[in-house]
């Protein structure tokens, strides 16, 4: 018996991305040194000792040791392996000469242990180091501290992998808020709560930018989120991956109860498959150019806060469809009346997809909420999820506040709101369904050249450019895609089993010429909910790596088939096993976007 899947993947340019980000810091370092006669570069080795003078031929043995010397201008380079410690920074640099603690290029640090900034510490750049082991929190910046740059770390463990100023939640900060942070490149799983945390705020001028943050809060609950912000302002989150998180995927500015906070941006991220909700705007913000799918609950949530909030060309599709952690709720949520008459919102919704939100097994499709105090500007959407109710809007009160497909496209809804101009009803024709969603359209799309170009951004989900005629959801239409065909020999898999995987990449929309790709698949046991990655490593004889491959234009594509035998001890639970599998192309240093997975191979332990 065999069963089938097919991965599609797009295209992507964040390697150059985020090269140009290395060149500009690597650039701005070397600027600084060339420009400071006092700077200095250390050099800290497992081999080393803390009484030599910390040169390339003696290096210290600590980074704690480089901490507590280190001027303004200053470099520490560590080299590659372990290092068991804490390392507490109370040294601060200028804003033209940071301190800056870094791996040397091309090693491999693991910190097993926390490093702490200390309260008012400024112009530090913490850089290209792994963290593993530690209890608490991974990276910590206290109050009153500001120009703080992480780039490139991998922080894996504890309650938290970065948290950001001290206190409890609700109340004024211990010593003071935070400001001028850069998070870029950098990776945080297998939290026990919030993965990036600012509790209890302010955060304010934060940016994320290529930050993946998959398996956290692994306590589950609201308290387990992706990416959390109490309280601050100026807060960009973009080309983010936020997936697979016990808690919502980005939750922002809860705390901020006066509202209409400025500059809150969440741009190009795909958030997905997280067991609560997906975005969360208490107080206001822009939300553009995000695929959001397979969240728990109501994906997207806007203005428990009084706050104008802008909702442009986003991806909003089955979502509330995994039975084992999702319940029936609205699609998308404005204004919610949690208390009293609900908040006054000033919502802006052009250009958006909707559809295929709540599956059959939680009890049929949802559609929209808008709360009574909702004063919305709504056109050139698309709505394919609830034949019924597609939109609840309460502050109509001339009839029944909902309205169904029909009515959208019929005018009624336009009658009687004033809004839904050149509103689409129809299949958005996707490119591939639940459980493996690719959200790319195909051709012949309703929602290709459908959209409004007054707020179009400028550029895609992907960075691809969007034209006079712009399509409608996070992604245009007609960017090649490549894909993985996955064949297994069994549908049911037992411990110690033997069985194979056959995979077949392809060129899946027929791209001129050929295109060098590497296909990667690793086997995992799936571990109930929580992705296996956060909390146990496969064996090296699980993951595969085809290789380069040159693949042929059109539909024809590479093939190799893996045997596998599944190990008869370890953390293998009735809940079956997971296989992952990704394309990379020459043009990408990381996954490609829309990783998935999904579940085969459901049988008891022996």
């Amino acid at each position: 018996m065999r069963a089938s899947l097919i991965l599609l993947f797009p295209r992507s340019h964040r390697r150059q991305e985020s090269a140009a980000l290395a060149v500009i810091l690597a650039l701005s370092v070397a600027g600084v040194l060339a420009t400071n006669a006092a700077a200095a570069v250390y050099h800290v080795s497992p081999a080393g000792d803390d009484a030599n003078p910390g040169t390339e031929s003696a290096p210290w043995r600590t980074l704690q040791r480089a901490a507590d010397v280190m001027e303004p201008g200053d470099t520490a380079l560590a080299h590659a392996g372990d290092y068991e410690e804490d390392v507490t920074i109370s040294r601060s640099g200028t804003a033209g000469a940071p301190v800056t603690i870094s791996a040397a290029a091309d090693e491999t640090v693991t910190v097993w242990g926390a490093i702490d900034i200390e309260p008012g510490c400024s112009h530090l750049i913490i850089a290209n180091l792994r963290l593993r082991e530690f209890p608490v929190w991974g990276v910590s910046v206290h109050g009153g501290s500001s120009g703080i740059v992480l780039t490139g770390l991998d922080v894996s463990g504890g309650e938290a992998g970065l948290h950001f100023t001290v206190g409890d939640s609700g109340e004024d900060p211990r010593y003071g808020p935070v400001s001028g942070i850069t998070v870029a490149d950098c990776s945080v799983t297998g939290t026990i709560y919030t993965g990036i945390d600012c509790t209890p705020g302010p955060c304010d001028e934060i940016v994320f930018t290529r930050v993946i943050v998959r398996g956290c809060g692994i306590a589950g609950g609201f308290g387990g989120d992706g990416l959390a912000i109490e309280r601050g302002s100026n807060i960009v989150v973009e080309d983010c991956l936020i997936e697979d998180n016990g808690g919502d995927g980005i939750d922002l500015n809860s705390r901020d109860t006066g509202g209409h906070v400025p500059g809150i941006i969440v741009r190009r991220n795909r958030v997905q498959n997280n067991r609560l909700q997906a975005v969360k705007l208490w107080s206001g913000g822009l939300l553009e150019n995000n695929l959001v799918t397979g969240q728990g609950i109501n994906p997207v949530m806007i203005g428990v806060h009084p706050c104008s909030c802008a909702v442009i060309n986003n991806t909003i599709v089955y979502n509330m469809y995994d039975s084992m952690f999702a319940a029936r709720d609205y699609a998308f949520v404005a204004g919610y009346p949690e208390t009293g008459g609900g908040a006054v919102v000033d919502l802006i919704l052009v250009n958006n997809i909707f559809a295929f939100n709540t599956g059959p097994e939680l009890g049929g499709p949802t559609g929209l909420f808008f709360g009574p105090r909702v004063a919305l500007t709504e056109h050139h959407n698309l709505y394919w999820s609830r034949e019924d109710g597609e939109i609840q809007a309460e502050f109509v009160t001339s009839r029944d506040p909902w309205f169904t497909r029909a009515e959208i496209a019929d005018g009624t809804w336009t009658a009687v709101t004033g809004q839904g101009a050149d509103d689409v009803t129809a299949d958005p024709l996707l490119a591939a369904a639940w459980p493996v969603v690719d959200a790319h359209l195909l051709p012949g799309s309703p929602a290709i050249d459908a959209g409004s170009a007054a707020e179009a951004p400028a550029v895609d989900l992907d960075g691809h450019p969007r034209d006079g005629s712009p399509d409608l959801g996070a992604r245009e239409a007609g960017i090649a895609a490549l894909a993985i065909q996955l064949e297994l020999s069994a549908a049911f898999v037992h411990p110690g089993d033997e069985f194979w995987v056959n995979a077949t990449v392809h060129n899946g929309w027929g791209e001129v010429g050929p295109l060098p790709v590497a296909a990667v698949l690793v086997v995992f046991d799936s571990l109930y909910f929580w992705p296996s990655w956060a909390l146990w490593d496969p064996p090296a004889s699980q993951n595969v790596d085809f290789g380069w491959r040159n693949l042929p234009s059109g539909a024809t594509g590479i093939e190799i088939v893996s045997p596998f035998i599944w190990p008869a001890t370890g953390q293998i639970r009735q809940d079956g096993l997971q296989f992952y599998a990704a394309v990379l192309n020459v043009n990408a240093s990381a996954l490609v976007s829309n990783l998935s997975t999904a579940a085969w191979g459901y049988g008891p332990r022996e």
